[in-house]
C-alpha cells in the first residue's frame, strides 16, 4: 500500500515575518512548515509558555501542523568538544521545544562524517549518542541531513552510534550537490533511518570536497 507524503515548506523560505509566511504556506497550499528555531523571530530560546500557546493556535487555525523543527546551530556540527558543551544543550531544548508544538522531529547538519574511526569521528558519535538518547526519552528523533557523506558512511555512523534517537533527515540535493551520492540507491541504503525529507532542485558545478562545502556554515 502507498501512503501519500504531506507537502510542507520552510517558512523562511518566503523571506515573510512568521504570521505572514503561514498565510503564504496557506496560499501555495501547503499542508505543513518546517520551522528553524536557531536564530531571529523564532529562536527556541524566545518560547515561553505564552509563544507556545499563541503559535500553537495560529497553526490550529491556518490548518497547519510543524513537520519539523530545524536546529541546525552551524559551524562544523559536533565535530568540537568544547562548542558541543553549549550545542548539546541547546540541541535538547529544541527537542523539548518540538514536543510542545506538536511535532516528534529535530532536523540538523552534524558535520562531515570522517570514513574513518578518528577522534573527530568519536567526539561527533559521543554528542549525537547523548542527543539520540535524550530525543528518544520524550519521543522525538534527532534526524542528520544527508550530504556531507556518503549515505553508506552515514548508515555505517549511526549504526554505531546506535540510538533510538537518531534517524534522517534525506535530502537528496545535498546527495548530489556535495558528495555526487546517487540520491536513488541513499533511500535504500537509509531507509530504515529517514523520517523526514527535504526536497529541492541542485546540481555539482565543481567538486570541492564536503569539508570545504560545509565550511562556508
Amino acid at each position: 500500500m502507498s501512503k501519500r507524503f504531506k507537502i510542507g515548506v520552510i517558512t523562511d523560505s518566503f523571506l515573510l515575518p512568521f504570521e505572514q509566511a503561514l498565510d503564504k504556506a496557506v496560499e501555495v497550499g501547503a499542508q505543513g512548515i518546517q520551522l528553524y528555531v536557531v536564530n531571529g523571530e523564532m529562536i527556541y530560546s524566545s518560547f515561553d509558555e505564552e509563544k507556545v500557546r499563541r503559535i500553537n493556535a495560529l497553526l490550529d487555525e491556518k490548518g497547519l501542523v510543524i513537520s519539523a523543527l530545524c536546529g541546525d546551530f552551524g559551524g562544523h556540527g559536533f565535530q568540537n568538544t568544547e562548542e558541543n558543551k553549549t550545542k548539546i544543550p541547546a540541541s535538547k531544548a529544541v527537542a523539548d521545544l518540538a514536543i510542545k508544538l506538536g511535532t516528534k522531529v529535530v532536523t540538523t547538519h552534524i558535520g562531515v562524517v570522517p570514513s574513518e574511526k578518528n577522534e573527530t569521528y568519536n567526539i561527533m558519535k559521543a554528542a549525537c549518542k547523548e542527543i539520540g538518547e535524550y530525543a528518544a526519552s520524550i519521543g522525538v528523533t534527532f534526524a542528520i541531513e544527508t550530504g556531507p557523506e556518503k549515505a553508506e558512511t552515514l548508515a555505517r555512523f549511526i549504526e554505531d552510534v546506535d540510538s533510538r534517537g537518531i534517524g534522517v533527515n534525506l535530502d537528496p540535493a545535498n546527495l548530489v550537490m556535495v558528495t555526487g551520492d546517487d540520491p536513488v540507491k541513499a533511500v535504500y541504503t537509509l531507509r530504515k533511518y529517514i523520517v523526514h525529507t527535504h526536497a529541492k532542485d541542485g546540481i555539482m558545478k565543481a567538486y570541492l570536497g564536503p569539508e570545504k562545502v560545509y565550511a562556508i556554515f
